[in-house]
């Protein structure tokens, strides 16, 4: 006999739900099993868990899951939303749509749109790549190595963050195929200096040395404004204004928007202006990996001239075949900025 408990109103639920999650397996073969014979006592034992599980954990459950943004707690976050949906399934696991739309409810509920910085990045020619990857083993293997250094691009980025640095003012991140998307809150209450613009267009940055000794270049859009940014998901009107913007390119730039492009201080070679734009400078010294060696610069500069070279030597698609002349043409004239600073 299951005795039925009631969540009290000030329950909390702990940050280690290991023992709840252990659970969850057991009760959905409970589920499976009390639909294919309903009239038997595990139907029952379902009501009665459905009893349990709603007001004592999904409430409860939701509140802390409101509460707790920060990435430490991802995994206890995961399992909230584990036991939200094993309550969703329980309750209308007959009729699929009712069970999602339950979800929605909830998830409606935990909607907050901040203002922040957005960063919509894309690695161009993944598209052919992915084309020639069906029939050549030499282009697959060039793709799975691709997608790995997308999945490894920000968190090695962020590995090298100052650990004083407040977690929550790290850029987020999602990856999705062969794009990856960043925000940083706008400004912070606590740090009067901070500028969540700056710490995106800096990130833009480094992505943009990333990618070039692979061969690869990128292309984007950065917006501000309202945003609501999961580890999973990015919603609202700054995401799709940076979306927009990499779609509306052709240039390998990462392109800031006009409300961007207005809040930008300047003072820096970080940002440049060019046709009435204001793009990302991909280029800037500051951030080539090792440029605080003598010579880190000249020889990061030499490289990539060899590689746009290499590249313009190839049979590539008019489109591509453009973009790296426009590459080729924005790196001598950063070249010698670059080496004023190295010979300082």
């Amino acid at each position: 006999m299951v005795h039925r408990r009631r969540g009290t109103p000030g329950q909390r639920v702990p940050a280690d739900w290991s023992a709840l999650a252990a659970q969850l397996d057991t009760l959905n073969l409970i589920f499976r099993l009390s639909t294919r014979y309903p009239q038997g006592h595990l139907y029952d034992y379902r009501r009665e868990l459905l009893v349990i599980i709603g007001p004592a954990c999904v409430g409860p459950a939701l509140r802390w899951l409101v509460r707790q943004t920060r990435p430490q707690h991802d995994r206890a976050a995961s399992t909230g939303w584990r036991i939200i949906w094993c309550y969703a399934v329980m309750s209308h696991g007959r009729t699929p749509g009712r069970a999602i739309g339950f979800l929605g409810k909830f998830i409606g509920f935990m909607v907050k749109f901040e203002d922040r910085a957005v960063a919509f990045i894309d690695v161009l020619g993944f598209k052919a790549l992915v084309a020639g990857a069906v029939n050549s083993e030499d282009q697959l293997n060039q793709l799975s190595r691709l997608i790995d250094l997308l999945s490894s691009a920000v968190p090695t980025l962020n590995s090298n963050v100052d650990p004083s640095v407040s977690r929550h003012l790290i850029p987020k991140h999602v990856h999705i195929s062969d794009c990856i998307i960043l925000s940083a809150p706008l400004a912070d209450a606590h740090l009067p200096n901070y500028d969540g613009l700056s710490v995106v267009v800096m990130r833009a940055i480094q992505l943009s040395h990333f990618f070039p000794n692979p061969g690869y270049l990128i292309r984007g859009g950065i917006s501000i404004g309202k945003v609501w940014h999961t580890d999973v998901n990015i919603v609202g009107p700054a995401y799709q204004e940076a979306f927009l913007l990499e779609q509306c390119c052709r240039d390998p730039i990462v392109v800031l928007s006009d409300s961007a492009a207005e809040k930008w201080q300047g003072g820096s070679r970080m940002c440049l202006k060019d046709d009435d734009r204001v793009f990302v400078n991909g280029l800037h010294d500051y951030y080539i990996p090792n440029s605080h060696q003598h010579g880190g610069i000249e020889g990061a500069f030499n490289e990539y001239a060899d590689l746009a070279d290499r590249r313009l030597a190839e049979r590539l698609p008019e489109s591509a075949h453009s973009e790296w002349v426009w590459f080729k043409n924005l790196l001598e004239s950063e070249a010698s900025e670059g080496l004023k600073w190295e010979q300082a």
